[in-house]
């Protein structure tokens, strides 16, 4: 996908809201969220703290007032922030409360698969198991989509741009992607 999205969506995106993308550690959520800041020309901040650790609500609260500061100054932004909980996404909303939220997920198998690809396997399958404990699913009145991790980061893009490019259905903050698969 190129370096912009189109005009009109462009101005929806940046008129409306910041985007965060959250997921559980191996759906590629850093790598999506750099490639949308990327095309849509935002600022981009990127949090790949353990979720589960000492100091998370700190750093949140941080990340929050950073957010502020970029929307007080009309300025797009994307962040990739394992805000996994609905209390830390609340937080967020402190900084901008038209936050969108991109939850990517995916299947165990899938996640487990990923990780074993990668270096630093143990700690990466005990920070998975955490991460999915923490987890809730994005709430009926939180903005968002989840979109099924499984896609290929060009795809998981092209899906993404679409979502900002268009309004939210009118008393329908947040909605799957059709293509979804729970974590299970």
């Amino acid at each position: 996908m190129g370096g912009s999205t189109d005009g009109a969506g462009w101005r929806a995106f940046r008129s409306r809201r910041a985007l965060v993308v959250m997921g559980v550690t191996g759906t590629g959520a850093a790598n999506v969220a750099r490639l949308v800041a990327r095309s849509l020309a935002a600022a981009y901040l990127e949090d790949a703290a353990d979720p589960t650790g000492a100091g998370h609500g700190a750093r949140i609260s941080r990340i929050a007032d950073w957010l502020a500061d970029q929307r007080s100054g009309g300025t797009p932004v994307v962040l990739v922030c394992p805000a996994l909980a609905r209390a830390q996404r609340d937080v967020l909303r402190r900084g901008d409360p038209g936050l969108y939220v991109v939850h990517l997920s995916a299947g165990r198998e899938l996640l487990s698969r990923r990780i074993r690809e990668r270096p630093g396997t143990a700690r990466a399958s005990r920070l998975l198991e955490s991460q999915l404990a923490r987890l809730e699913p994005l709430h009926d009145d939180e903005a968002g989509v989840v979109i099924d991790a499984g896609a290929t980061p060009t795809e998981l893009l092209r899906r993404i741009l679409v979502m900002v490019a268009s309004p939210a259905p009118p008393g329908i903050p947040s909605h799957r992607d059709s293509n979804h698969r729970a974590v299970s």
